[in-house]
């Protein structure tokens, strides 16, 4: 089947309601390994371009790549940066240090650390 561009082979089709069936895709999938190593080098990556040096240590570069996440989040939600923003940052996605993920509770074998949390 092809899906933007991408042809995947169907490996069956499911039935999801009423006789309605969907092909189910192999789509090949990211492990979460190589997914947080990612994106630690995007991290570092950022960072360089943005002060044309090295970070001291790759978690100098994930945090600040987490604080410019955060920033892009509360201009989207239309907050003035430079106002207090404590009680806001609530219904903002919170970063969980030990590389625990709300979501499956596996841990962060890569060192990233922080992980966002819904």
């Amino acid at each position: 089947m092809n899906v933007n561009g991408f042809d995947f082979p169907v490996i069956c089709e499911v039935e999801v309601s009423a006789g309605v069936a969907v092909p189910l895709l192999d789509i090949p999938m990211m492990s979460d390994e190589k997914w947080q190593q990612s994106a630690r080098e995007n991290a570092v990556r950022n960072y360089i371009m943005a002060h044309g040096k090295e970070p001291a240590n790759v978690e100098e570069a994930v945090r600040e790549q987490h604080e410019f996440i955060r920033q892009v989040i509360l201009e989207h939600e239309g907050y003035d940066i430079d106002e207090e923003v404590s009680t806001r940052n609530e219904r903002l996605p919170q970063f969980v240090g030990n590389g625990a993920s709300g979501r499956t509770g596996a841990s962060d074998k890569t060192g990233l650390g922080s992980i966002p949390v819904h």
